[in-house]
Protein backbone atom coordinates (compact mmCIF):
# COMPACT_ATOMS: atom_id res chain seq x y z
CA UNK A 1 0.00 0.00 0.00
CA UNK A 2 1.14 3.39 -0.83
CA UNK A 3 0.37 5.31 2.32
CA UNK A 4 -3.59 7.15 2.90
CA UNK A 5 -6.45 5.27 3.17
CA UNK A 6 -7.12 1.17 3.82
CA UNK A 7 -10.66 0.44 3.14
CA UNK A 8 -12.67 -2.18 4.46
CA UNK A 9 -11.65 -6.26 3.29
CA UNK A 10 -13.08 -7.69 0.49
CA UNK A 11 -15.09 -10.96 1.93
CA UNK A 12 -14.30 -12.68 -1.62
CA UNK A 13 -10.68 -12.62 -1.20
CA UNK A 14 -9.46 -11.76 2.11
CA UNK A 15 -7.18 -8.92 0.97
CA UNK A 16 -7.03 -5.42 0.99
CA UNK A 17 -7.72 -2.28 -1.46
CA UNK A 18 -6.14 0.97 -0.77
CA UNK A 19 -7.23 3.56 -3.21
CA UNK A 20 -5.25 6.12 -1.68
CA UNK A 21 -1.65 6.36 -4.32
CA UNK A 22 -3.09 5.65 -7.41
CA UNK A 23 -4.11 7.99 -9.96
CA UNK A 24 -7.60 9.71 -9.76
CA UNK A 25 -10.45 8.51 -11.50
CA UNK A 26 -12.69 10.23 -13.96
CA UNK A 27 -15.56 8.66 -12.77
CA UNK A 28 -16.79 7.33 -9.26
CA UNK A 29 -20.08 5.46 -8.35
CA UNK A 30 -21.29 4.47 -4.68
CA UNK A 31 -23.86 1.75 -5.03
CA UNK A 32 -25.95 0.74 -2.07
CA UNK A 33 -24.98 -2.97 -2.65
CA UNK A 34 -24.17 -4.91 -5.27
CA UNK A 35 -26.09 -4.51 -8.87
CA UNK A 36 -26.93 -1.70 -8.38
CA UNK A 37 -24.09 0.02 -10.08
CA UNK A 38 -25.40 -2.38 -13.18
CA UNK A 39 -29.07 -1.62 -12.83
CA UNK A 40 -28.17 2.11 -12.93
CA UNK A 41 -25.05 2.93 -14.48
CA UNK A 42 -23.56 0.28 -16.93
CA UNK A 43 -24.34 2.32 -19.70
CA UNK A 44 -22.47 5.38 -18.43
CA UNK A 45 -19.59 2.90 -16.90
CA UNK A 46 -19.37 1.29 -20.35
CA UNK A 47 -19.26 4.35 -21.84
CA UNK A 48 -16.66 6.12 -20.11
CA UNK A 49 -14.31 3.01 -20.28
CA UNK A 50 -14.46 3.11 -24.10
CA UNK A 51 -13.36 6.81 -23.53
CA UNK A 52 -10.26 5.58 -21.89
CA UNK A 53 -11.34 7.51 -18.70
CA UNK A 54 -10.88 5.45 -15.05
CA UNK A 55 -14.00 4.17 -13.49
CA UNK A 56 -13.62 3.00 -9.69
CA UNK A 57 -17.45 1.51 -8.21
CA UNK A 58 -17.53 1.70 -4.56
CA UNK A 59 -20.19 -1.08 -2.87
CA UNK A 60 -21.34 0.08 0.65
CA UNK A 61 -22.94 -2.96 1.60
CA UNK A 62 -22.79 -6.71 0.33
CA UNK A 63 -26.50 -7.26 -0.07
CA UNK A 64 -26.38 -9.85 2.33
CA UNK A 65 -28.99 -9.04 4.85
CA UNK A 66 -32.14 -10.81 1.96
CA UNK A 67 -33.54 -14.11 4.04
CA UNK A 68 -35.30 -14.31 0.42
CA UNK A 69 -32.25 -15.32 -1.31
CA UNK A 70 -30.46 -16.80 1.34
CA UNK A 71 -33.63 -19.28 1.79
CA UNK A 72 -33.67 -20.06 -1.74
CA UNK A 73 -29.87 -20.30 -2.33
CA UNK A 74 -29.13 -22.41 0.79
CA UNK A 75 -32.87 -24.40 0.53
CA UNK A 76 -33.15 -23.35 4.54
CA UNK A 77 -36.56 -21.83 6.34
CA UNK A 78 -35.73 -18.59 7.51
CA UNK A 79 -36.20 -19.65 10.96
CA UNK A 80 -33.02 -21.93 10.27
CA UNK A 81 -30.86 -19.41 8.63
CA UNK A 82 -27.42 -18.89 10.19
CA UNK A 83 -24.87 -16.34 10.32
CA UNK A 84 -22.83 -18.40 8.30
CA UNK A 85 -25.46 -18.28 5.67
CA UNK A 86 -25.27 -14.65 5.32
CA UNK A 87 -21.02 -14.61 4.99
CA UNK A 88 -21.53 -16.97 2.57
CA UNK A 89 -24.32 -14.80 0.33
CA UNK A 90 -22.51 -11.85 0.84
CA UNK A 91 -19.15 -13.75 -0.27
CA UNK A 92 -21.30 -14.82 -3.67
CA UNK A 93 -22.67 -11.46 -4.04
CA UNK A 94 -19.52 -10.21 -4.29
CA UNK A 95 -17.87 -12.87 -7.09
CA UNK A 96 -20.97 -12.07 -8.77
CA UNK A 97 -20.68 -8.81 -9.26
CA UNK A 98 -17.09 -9.42 -10.40
CA UNK A 99 -17.89 -11.36 -12.68
CA UNK A 100 -20.90 -8.60 -13.76
CA UNK A 101 -18.58 -6.29 -13.54
CA UNK A 102 -15.91 -8.05 -16.00
CA UNK A 103 -18.22 -8.22 -18.73
CA UNK A 104 -18.86 -4.18 -18.65
CA UNK A 105 -14.96 -3.70 -18.90
CA UNK A 106 -14.18 -2.91 -14.80
CA UNK A 107 -11.25 -4.90 -13.39
CA UNK A 108 -11.40 -6.23 -9.84
CA UNK A 109 -9.13 -3.18 -8.49
CA UNK A 110 -12.09 -1.09 -9.75
CA UNK A 111 -13.78 -2.21 -7.43
CA UNK A 112 -14.01 -2.07 -3.64
CA UNK A 113 -16.55 -3.61 -1.08
CA UNK A 114 -17.06 -1.87 2.22
CA UNK A 115 -18.76 -4.49 3.35
CA UNK A 116 -21.11 -2.88 5.64
CA UNK A 117 -24.33 -4.63 7.04
CA UNK A 118 -26.88 -4.62 4.79
CA UNK A 119 -29.88 -1.79 5.96
CA UNK A 120 -26.79 -1.21 8.96
CA UNK A 121 -26.25 2.06 8.05
CA UNK A 122 -28.80 4.53 9.94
Amino acid sequence: MQGGITLKMDLWNGTDHAIAGRSPVDLLIFAPHPDDEILGTAGTIMDAIACGKRVHVVFFTNGDGYPEAATLLFNEHPDKLRPEHYLELARIRQVETMAAAALIGLRPQDLTFLSYPDAGLN
